[in-house]
């Protein structure tokens, strides 16, 4: 999708249009008894990157806030919960539920972490292999956004918690991640979380370390060595 200008009332209708039209083939159940299965299934692909790419042009839109704003965003969302739709979909061919994670992928929005974490172990290893790649790939910026919706937010969710505590536990999670999590369970997390955040105090990379006795200390006050 080239980009757009929001405008532009009739650019905008168009790329509404489009991005309909793409949802409903990557939402349609294909036929069984079709002639062609594979290219109904090279259908799909298709319109999954093709989503991708209209998301990543819809988040590339100068718009001032308000409804041009508020439109766009409403737009971005509804592509990557179509998105994420097909890649939870386990009955979904594993080429489509592939292309749509690539599609996420390129989006780099990390509000979808929750549901990733809850695909590691999907029957298809290839899907599974996409999807750690995929929370690979979003452990940076994205990440950071999604933390900062977060702090904005001034809470955390059931989900996100359980989100944040697996990274943690994740022995594959990046050291910055870890730091990340770390401050924003102490931030707005509760005392709950403390077993969680100890063993960061024995980390072996040192801002994980200072990440962990922060967040702890949000949490608890000094820790007893520090008082």
């Amino acid at each position: 999708m080239r980009r757009l200008d929001p405008v532009n009332n009739v650019e905008m209708l168009r790329a509404i249009e489009e991005i309909n039209g793409l949802v409903r083939v990557l939402a349609q159940k294909l036929d069984p008894l079709s002639m062609d299965p594979e290219l109904d299934t090279s259908v799909q692909e298709e319109a999954a990157m093709a989503l991708g790419e209209a998301a990543m042009a819809l988040g590339e839109v100068p718009s001032e806030e308000g409804e041009s704003r508020r439109l766009l965003e409403s737009l971005q969302r509804r592509v990557v919960q179509e998105l994420l739709n097909a890649l939870q979909h386990a009955k979904r061919s594993r080429q489509v539920r592939v292309a749509a994670a690539v599609a996420l992928g390129q989006i780099g929005d990390a509000r979808i972490i929750a549901a990733l974490f809850a695909l590691r172990q999907d029957t298809d290893p290839v899907v599974c292999t996409e999807v750690e790649r995929l929370l690979q790939d979003l452990q940076g910026a994205p990440l950071d956004r999604y933390i900062q919706d977060f702090v904005d937010r001034g809470r955390l969710g059931k989900v996100e918690v359980e989100v944040l505590l697996q990274a943690l536990a994740d022995p594959s999670t990046k050291s910055m991640m870890k730091v990340q999590t770390a401050i924003i369970l102490g931030k707005i997390g509760g005392t709950d979380t403390i077993p969680a955040l100890l063993p960061l105090l024995q980390d072996s990379d040192e801002e994980v370390r200072v990440a962990g006795s922060m967040a702890l200390q949000m949490l608890q006050g000094p820790l007893p060595h520090e008082k």
